[in-house]
């Protein structure tokens, strides 16, 4: 039952593909028969495709038309092809029972105070930030700031 449930939108896509390749085969059939008097009889035609798919397809396969053939069998692939990718790319990103993704860990206490993250003093931390900054190039800043401010 969880299998049919996960499969039913993929059977449904593809029989709306198939479904498609009929009505643009009957549509190509139509130019092909009635050439010059196509617009006449497209309404009709496509009327009829869209009503009775499944006798149409039944005819056209009949026929061995190369078309329809074709057609499914690249909606078949592709679909084929979307449903493995689709399913590979939801297992990579399932996870095991940690809260992780990937090699990302959350870290806890211990980890933070370990890697000095923590441990610093507000003091401390103030001393290393003013000691990063460059003050000349902070002044000029200020200075140049004032000077706008003046000239305004």
């Amino acid at each position: 039952m969880k299998f049919l449930k996960s499969i039913w939108k993929y059977v449904l896509m593809i029989l709306l593909g198939l479904y498609l390749t009929e009505i643009i085969t009957g549509f190509i059939m139509t130019l092909g028969k009635y050439k010059l008097y196509f617009m006449s009889h497209i309404l009709t035609n496509l009327q009829q495709n869209l009503c009775h798919p499944l006798y149409y397809e039944q005819l056209y396969l009949s026929q061995q038309n190369p078309f329809l053939l074709i057609t499914s069998l690249l909606v078949i692939i592709y679909m084929g092809y979307f449903i493995l990718k689709r399913n590979r790319k939801n297992k990579s990103w399932k996870t095991a029972d940690t809260d992780t993704h990937g090699s990302a860990q959350w870290g806890n206490l211990h980890k933070l105070l370990a890697n000095h993250y923590f441990s610093m003093s507000q003091h401390h931390l103030a001393d290393n930030f003013n000691n990063t900054i460059n003050t000349e190039q902070l002044d000029k800043l200020i200075k140049q700031q004032r000077k706008e401010m003046v000239d305004q």
